[in-house]
């Protein structure tokens, strides 16, 4: 018996090994993409809190002049194929998940991808684009704007996205949430201009984006922030 155990001991070590010899990479930093040495989860799995189901809504109150903003999931669907640029490599990622929003407010309808990358791009993203960008070529929402990238690093910064950081706790129209994500997207560095002005998401596991921001000019800010939702999983 005590033979067995020593034998189960050596072949868990040998498996453990070989898991963390597979995930324990380090990336060639480039285009803003920095060194990550894992082990990370560059599976699906890690976006799940963000894959939203048809019929899931959120509504938004602007801060300064109390109107709302309603926006709604009217098609979600699984993207099971690869997407990618064969000669450098850069863009290849791995489509996980597409989601179709319509804001009511302003008429407007877009995009969201929810990705796995690899190879010089070692992230999980959530890319947007509005829907005659995200049908273009092979690349589908690939040359759309990313929205938040995992894993959360500051010194981080893809295309017209950059991680600024963690908050730990905001207290919105009366509702309080915990680790909130902080990303800032330039609209000069838009690879396509899905934000009209420079703009800070605030996301949050489960719900998604909970706060924005347009920054108009250096003194005037668009701030809505979420009132309620209806998110379906």
């Amino acid at each position: 018996m005590k033979k067995f155990f020593i034998l189960i001991s050596i072949i868990c070590l040998l498996v453990s090994c070989k898991k963390d010899e597979q995930q324990a990479q380090t990336y060639p930093p480039g285009h803003g993409v920095p060194n990550i040495t894992g082990p990370f989860d560059f599976t699906p799995a890690i976006l799940k809190p963000y894959k939203f189901k048809t019929g899931s809504y959120w509504v938004y109150q602007n801060d300064s002049t109390g109107i709302l903003d309603s926006i709604l999931v009217i098609h979600d669907t699984v993207l099971d194929e690869t997407y990618g640029i064969s000669s450098s490599n850069y863009f290849s990622f791995t489509a996980y998940y597409s989601i179709n929003y319509y804001d009511y407010t302003f008429s407007k309808s877009y995009t969201e991808a929810l990705t796995t990358g690899y190879n010089i791009l070692p992230t999980a993203s959530i890319f947007r684009a509005t829907p005659g960008e995200a049908t273009q070529g092979p690349y589908l929402v690939a040359l759309g704007t990313p929205t938040l990238m995992f894993p959360h690093d500051s010194s981080y910064a893809f295309c017209c996205s950059k991680y600024v950081g963690a908050i730990t706790s905001l207290t919105l129209n009366s509702n309080t949430f915990n680790n909130i994500n902080k990303v800032k997207i330039t609209k000069a560095a838009e690879c396509m201009v899905d934000f009209p002005n420079d703009t800070y998401l605030y996301f949050t596991d489960t719900i998604g984006i909970i706060k924005r921001e347009n920054i108009l000019s250096t003194t005037n800010i668009d701030s809505w922030s979420i009132k309620r939702w209806h998110v379906i999983k």
